[in-house]
């Protein structure tokens, strides 16, 4: 996997986890609140474990 398409799966997961926490708080929907925050250390995950195997590689 590119480095391009691993930073765009990073966005979409933290815009899903920002769309999700948003909606949850003005409706105060607990379950999307989690959600949201799920999708959130999602992207961070993958951005990490992304990071690493670009660094293994070079």
């Amino acid at each position: 996997m590119t480095p391009k398409k691993a930073s765009v799966i990073t966005v979409i997961l933290a815009v899903l986890g920002l769309i999700f926490t948003v909606i949850g708080m003005f409706t105060f929907s607990q379950d999307k609140v989690v959600v949201g925050i799920a999708f959130w250390i999602a992207s961070v995950i993958a951005g990490r474990f992304i990071k690493k195997k670009s660094f293994a590689k070079s």
